[in-house]
């Protein structure tokens, strides 16, 4: 079922209110602060499993990716296997 543009889609923004909320906490329960690129991909990753698309994203050191694709997952409730889901890649100049 499509939606007007004008009118917001509900579930969206509750599932986007909960993971935002979710990922709130899980930075503050770890003493961080609040990232935008965190932000950002929480809600992309949020936003691929809810509609069952593929998702890459590249982020630099530091933004935050553990818990912006496992915040997104648990709201969801899906189980999240660190291996099978997120693929890290240090490289190194030559």
């Amino acid at each position: 079922m499509a939606t007007h543009p004008a009118v917001p889609d509900l579930k969206l923004n509750s599932n986007k209110d909960q993971v935002r909320r979710a990922l709130d906490a899980a930075v503050e329960a770890i003493g961080g602060q609040p990232r935008e690129g965190q932000i950002e991909m929480a809600e992309a990753v949020a936003n691929a499993l809810s509609d069952r698309h593929h998702l890459l994203v590249q982020a630099g050191t530091g933004t935050g990716k553990s818990l912006a694709y496992l915040v997104p997952a648990l709201v969801h409730g899906k189980k999240v296997d660190r291996r099978a889901s997120c693929r890290e890649r240090v490289s190194s100049p030559v």
